[in-house]
């Protein structure tokens, strides 16, 4: 026997227990290049997702970004990545695009309602502060209701 049916006979050999390599691919899982068989992650998903967002909206960076493309991506499969790439890339970005700015104004608009009360909050409480140390206590005391 030569040395390369030996070596043979020790990777495929005719008994399949004492193999010692993994079964040779079959023609179905050679079906093509490996951007077509293999597809992206969901954090690889998420961090591209991201890096095209900040790149022309910096402003979302105070936004957890990661929170609203789980919620689009949900438990979706993509498939390999020039599916991916080709056809719901695209759409992703959009989407939480779309849903950032909205958080975004949202937050915005909720911000200015907390400056606003809270400036309010300052100016009565000086006010009342005011209103205390300019007027006598019985004349504070005529505003409060009689006790028994």
């Amino acid at each position: 026997m030569s040395w390369l049916a030996k070596l043979a006979n020790t990777v495929f050999p005719q008994d399949k227990k004492a193999q010692s390599l993994p079964y040779p691919p079959n023609i179905m899982s050679a079906g093509g290049p490996w951007y077509e068989e293999i597809g992206p992650s969901k954090q690889e998903i998420t961090g591209k997702i991201m890096k095209e967002i900040f790149q022309t909206n910096p402003e979302l960076r105070i936004l957890n970004l990661a929170l609203i493309i789980d919620d689009i991506i949900g438990n979706e499969t993509f498939g390999s990545y020039r599916g991916y790439y080709s056809f719901k890339h695209r759409d992703f970005v959009n989407e939480a695009r779309d849903l950032a700015l909205l958080r975004y104004l949202k937050h915005q608009q909720n911000m200015k309602w907390f400056f606003t009360i809270t400036r309010t909050k300052i100016l009565v409480h000086n006010f009342v502060k005011r209103f205390r140390k300019n007027h006598p206590k019985h004349i504070l005391e005529s505003f409060l209701p009689a006790s028994d």
